[in-house]
């Protein structure tokens, strides 16, 4: 087996503090909308040159029998200057962690503001993991409250617009494990975005694009849930497939979700 890289290249041409969110306070303020030079040409104009789902097949060696567990497709750098997760790769013998990849896992939670069923006000935190006890790793609250399905929604989407932002802002620092994936050096890095989420990972993969030119009404009419914060996270991504560094979302089971455990405690506290 090839110790090359494994990752496609099909370009061609915050936190230790625990940040309060609000869905209805996130405004587009990236630099996207301000930077001309960085700017994504319109959706029209702009066609994903990435495919954003990760797939099995081409992005990893190791994906390659039934009984299979998703946290063991990664490699987490302890080091102090790293401390961040890759996609394994075997090297001389031995698994080491592949050098154009970064991995994280995006998790939120709700729990009931009055301890009542499905019917009252719900409350909501999210937690960004890249590794056991990585300082990386962050939590937050939404300070907001409303339905169960639209908080825990709410608490997803923030999980991804922090985490993908702060990897962003770390490639563009060159700090140590991001550097390498950011497309500065060279094009064709790999983030690899890990959720639980049906809804976020349908929703940025397939769904962003129809909701984009339907002023982000849904099938049925309605408006989509935190439209704000979709419209962040899609210019984030547009932003780094700009940049040359693809972003693949990862869909797993809850059980297999290492974010999911510090998001339920962080709701325990609000």
């Amino acid at each position: 087996m090839s110790d090359q890289p494994t990752v496609p290249n099909v370009f061609q041409h915050r936190h230790a503090s625990k940040p309060s969110i609000s869905s209805t306070n996130y405004t587009v303020s990236t630099p996207a909308t301000t930077d001309r030079s960085i700017a994504p040409l319109p959706a029209d104009d702009n066609p994903i040159l990435h495919p954003r789902k990760f797939d099995f097949v081409n992005d990893t060696e190791l994906y390659i029998h039934e009984n299979r567990v998703i946290p063991r497709l990664f490699f987490y750098e302890p080091a102090q200057e790293l401390q961040i997760s890759r996609l394994k790769m075997l090297k001389e013998g031995y698994f080491v962690g592949h050098p154009r990849t970064l991995v994280f896992s995006v998790a939120g939670a709700v729990a009931s503001v009055d301890g009542g069923g499905d019917e009252s006000l719900f409350k909501a935190a999210y937690s960004v993991h890249f590794g056991p006890g990585s300082k990386y790793n962050s939590t937050g609250k939404i300070q907001e409250s409303g339905s169960k399905i639209e908080m825990q929604k709410i608490a997803e989407l923030a999980a991804a617009c922090e985490a993908l932002e702060l990897v962003e802002d770390k490639c563009k620092m060159r700090v140590p494990g991001f550097e390498d994936v950011g497309g500065e050096i060279a094009s064709g890095g790999l983030v690899v975005a890990v959720t639980s989420s049906t809804n976020l990972w349908y929703g940025i993969t397939e769904h962003i694009f129809k909701w984009k030119r339907n002023d982000f009404h849904n099938s049925k009419g309605g408006k989509v849930v935190g439209e704000e914060l979709w419209k962040r996270l899609d210019e984030c991504m547009n932003r780094c497939e700009f940049n040359q560094m693809r972003v693949a979302w990862l869909l797993c089971e809850k059980e297999e979700n290492q974010a999911e455990d510090a998001a339920k405690l962080e709701v325990g506290g609000v």
